[in-house]
């Protein structure tokens, strides 16, 4: 994909670059991953750091939503740093509070953004809604959106464990078409459906169409609780 030629690219130069003066190459690579809960924002990231052979360092910044200007650096801050040493890469995840148009906590994440060296990932559910003064910072965005039958499909797939198989009776396309699911409530119900098959026979764990069918009406039963 066009991001993760960027960010290769990005570790390609710094890696080439590494006996250059400091102010000779970008030290950082800020992107952001925007869509709606379920499009598969934290799956992407997590491909994308897997295909650069990365560890994921993701702080949730949400919980600083009313946090002290102190607590929020110092979050921010020991998140790049811890990602710097380990050469990982670092999500700021549901930054939408965090670095939303007018938040006095926008000048404290800027700051840390450009000290820091390694890339990072901002995700968003609504990109036009963060602080514009970002833009200086954020060099690609991408945003996701809401998952049609074939991709559920995938998506369905996608989450089936080593060891465990589904049933020929199972019908994935037919429930991606039923079930208008993020992918977030996907996971849930591939989730549920494994452990079931465990539960079901341990030795040769398999998937039902009936199985992933009631995991699915879980999943809505539970959403409407």
């Amino acid at each position: 994909t066009p991001l993760l030629s960027l960010m290769q690219s990005f570790r390609d130069r710094t890696a080439a670059g590494a006996g250059l003066t400091p102010f000779a190459l970008p030290k950082s690579l800020v992107v952001e991953v925007s869509g709606p809960p379920g499009t598969g924002k934290t799956l992407l990231v997590h491909a994308l750091a897997k295909s650069l052979g990365l560890a994921v360092l993701e702080l949730d910044a949400q919980r600083l939503h009313d946090a002290a200007d102190n607590d929020v650096e110092r979050s921010v801050y020991g998140t790049l740093d811890q990602a710097r040493l380990l050469d990982a890469l670092a999500v700021i995840d549901g930054c939408d509070t965090l670095l939303a148009k007018g938040s006095g906590k926008v000048d404290i994440v800027q700051q840390a953004l450009q000290r820091h060296s390694g890339i990072v990932v901002l995700t968003s559910r609504d990109s036009s809604q963060l602080d514009a003064n970002l833009d200086r910072f954020v060099v690609q965005r991408l945003t996701l959106e809401t998952p049609d039958a074939a991709d559920r499909a995938k998506i369905f797939a996608l989450h089936l464990p080593a060891g465990v198989q589904f049933d020929p009776d199972c019908n994935v396309v037919s429930l991606a078409g039923q079930y208008h699911f993020p992918g977030a409530l996907i996971r849930n119900a591939m989730q549920v459906a494994v452990n079931r098959a465990w539960a079901a026979n341990p030795t040769a764990p398999v998937i039902s169409h009936s199985q992933l069918q009631k995991a699915c009406h879980d999943q809505i039963r539970a959403s409407l609780d």
